[in-house]
């Protein structure tokens, strides 16, 4: 089914999807196993090619988002759907690969539109060397509604004009972009609720008894968990998720 059609015959006012390749089948299926055995809701997913979609098809609900598109970056797809799911009223969460999730996020991030009033809520991160100082938009975990700032931001025809790849993907297009220009009113998700890798690590105690999304990042990349050795990426991170113990494919 493709994206026109499954949108505009989807009921629920908010639409919590992934999106991904062959590449990451296994990460995939194993955050949607994770997300079924503690909240019980569906996660949709929009295949990038036909290998993901024939594999996990019979798995999630599967969206066929292959083929010939404007946008040719794969990191920028997760926006350009979200500004198909808001063209539709609804609410976009979208939930990157690598992530484990333990409680409902859901009804949490659609209070928090009502407490904060954002347009968007994002993971709160600090990438010093890529993004500069301070805390900046981790667009891993990310949701969007549907507001007057958000509506067609992230159309092809904007994200074009706009001259999106110059910032390399949509964590620096969202950052150096978005954020630098006051585009949206943003919200940063709890550290302890919604961790990236670092966060985790250094407050795995308390952090993993409350976490409703974990972000699998930073040294849980790399060869060992130990950043002075080589950046490995979805290996590694897999690795990491067994030693965790939130791998959940036998």
């Amino acid at each position: 089914m493709n994206i026109h059609d499954f949108l505009d015959n989807y009921l629920p006012r908010t639409v919590v999807y992934c999106v991904g390749d062959k590449n990451v089948t296994e990460m995939i299926q194993n955050m949607i196993m994770s997300h079924s055995a503690h909240t019980g809701s569906e996660i949709i997913l929009f295949a990038l090619d036909k290998e993901i979609a024939d594999a996990l098809r019979d798995f999630c609900p599967t969206v066929d988002y292959y083929g010939k598109k404007k946008i040719t970056n794969m990191y920028f797809q997760k926006l350009v759907i979200a500004n198909e799911i808001l063209n539709r009223n609804k609410i976009a969460i979208f939930v990157d690969a690598d992530c484990i999730i333990q409680n409902g996020f859901k009804l949490d991030m659609v209070e928090q539109y009502i407490t904060t009033g954002a347009d968007a809520h994002v993971q709160s991160v600090e990438h010093k060397e890529w993004l500069g100082d301070g805390v900046s938009c981790g667009t891993g975990i990310l949701s969007l509604r549907p507001t007057e700032r958000t509506k067609n931001l992230f159309s092809e025809e904007y994200l074009i004009r706009t001259d999106h790849n110059n910032y390399g993907d949509d964590q620096g297009y969202f950052n150096k972009h978005i954020k630098e220009n006051n585009i949206l009113e943003i919200n940063y998700l709890d550290k302890d609720l919604y961790p990236n890798g670092n966060h985790y690590h250094q407050n795995t105690e308390r952090v993993s008894k409350v976490f409703k999304i974990f972000h699998v990042t930073n040294l849980y990349g790399y060869e060992d968990m130990d950043t002075s050795k080589n950046y490995v990426g979805t290996e590694a991170k897999i690795k990491s998720m067994k030693h965790l113990k939130y791998w959940y494919i036998p």
